[in-house]
Formats: structure tokens, C-alpha cells, sequence
């Protein structure tokens, strides 16, 4: 009797474990998604900005021209213009905000069988646990993750781990290193395609001035 009642707090604590885990992670995955999409339609709105910027170059005679550079300047607006289209397309595509509020849907229902199972396991004070109650909340877990369209990424799960880095013993190395990863994949595109135009622009204006 004592080994049967081990062998189901057991598997509790290791459920709930689980669905902490998982619900954690998808809090992530939606923090992720959330920024990613805001800052996705941040870029493509100043790279359309920057687009027309460049554009005007060829209308108004601010800058002494060569025939090359002109042809340079219009060309360039032609293939970010057609680049501004693909990433449009693409960013689109990727729906963002439907599939963040997914996640986070997803999240908060574990998160409700996460304390429903929680205190009904401090109801019995840890000493015996309903099989029915066990076998119910697991069938209510794998029905919350299958009724979600699609999973979180491993990103999602490595940031949570580097959130609670001593439950899963991580060195401060390990926990810099996922963060680190997490800032790239969330950020590092996104500032390269906001920064990275206004900085080329503001170099061939500067040596515009400097060759005058």
C-alpha cells in the first residue's frame, strides 16, 4: 500500500513538473511571438519609409549625382522594393499575433490544470492521490496540448530554463548563453533591418559631403 502511494505521488509531482514546464515555455513562446510580431511590422513600415527616402534622392537635387550613382540609387530602390515584397509576404505568413494568442491560450489552460491538480494533491496532504484524479488530469493535459495547432520552440523551453536555472542546475556560462540566443532569434533580424538601412544611408551621404 505505502509503495502504491509512492508510486502515485510520484507520478504527480512528475506531471505537475511537466505541465509547469510546458506551460512556462509557452508563456515564453508567446512573449516571443508578441515582440517578434511587433517588431516585424516596425521594419517593414521603416523599410518602406526608407525606401521612399532613397527614392527622393533621384527627384530632388539635393546631392550632385553621377550618372553612375543614379543608376546605382535606382536600382537599389528597385531591389528593395521587391525585397520589402518577399518579406511582407513572408513575415505575413508567419501570423504572428493568431499563433501567439495561441500559445497563450494554451498556457493559461495549463496553468489552470496545473493548480487544480496542485490542490487537490495538498487536499489529500501528499498521502494518497486518487488514480481516477491521476489518470483525468494527465487525459486533460494531452487534450490542452492537442488541441494546440502547433508547439512552442526549443528556444521557448531553453529561455524558461534559464529563467529557473537552479532547478535545472545551470551554470551562469549556460543561462548567459541561452539568453544570448534568445535576444538573436528575437531581436538580431529585426534591428539589422531597422539600423542597418539608415546607417548605409547615413555613410554615402557623409561621403557624399566629404567628396565635395
Amino acid at each position: 500500500m505505502a509503495n502504491t502511494i509512492e508510486n502515485q505521488n510520484t507520478f504527480v509531482e512528475d506531471l505537475l513538473r511537466q505541465i509547469w514546464i510546458t506551460k512556462g515555455a509557452r508563456f515564453n513562446a508567446h512573449r516571443r511571438l508578441r515582440i517578434q510580431g511587433q517588431h516585424s511590422i516596425r521594419a517593414i513600415s521603416l523599410l518602406t519609409a526608407y525606401l521612399l527616402i532613397v527614392s527622393l534622392f533621384l527627384v530632388i537635387p539635393i546631392f550632385n549625382l553621377s550618372s553612375f550613382q543614379t543608376q546605382l540609387v535606382s536600382y537599389g530602390t528597385s531591389a528593395i522594393a521587391i525585397l520589402l515584397l518577399v518579406l511582407s509576404i513572408l513575415e505575413g505568413a508567419k501570423e504572428y499575433a493568431l499563433k501567439g494568442e495561441r500559445m497563450h491560450q494554451c498556457a493559461i489552460e495549463l496553468s489552470g490544470l496545473y493548480n487544480a491538480i496542485k490542490i487537490e494533491y495538498e487536499k489529500h496532504s501528499r498521502k494518497s492521490t486518487n488514480s481516477l484524479i491521476i489518470a483525468s488530469s494527465a487525459t486533460k493535459y494531452q487534450e490542452i496540448l492537442m488541441r494546440a495547432a502547433e508547439n512552442h520552440d526549443i528556444i521557448d523551453y531553453r529561455y524558461f530554463q534559464s529563467l529557473h536555472s537552479k532547478d535545472f542546475n545551470f551554470t551562469k556560462l549556460e543561462v548567459f548563453w541561452i539568453k544570448l540566443l534568445w535576444f538573436v532569434k528575437v531581436y538580431a533580424v529585426y534591428a539589422l533591418l531597422i539600423w542597418g538601412p539608415p546607417i548605409i544611408i547615413f555613410l554615402l551621404v557623409l561621403n557624399q559631403w566629404t567628396q565635395k
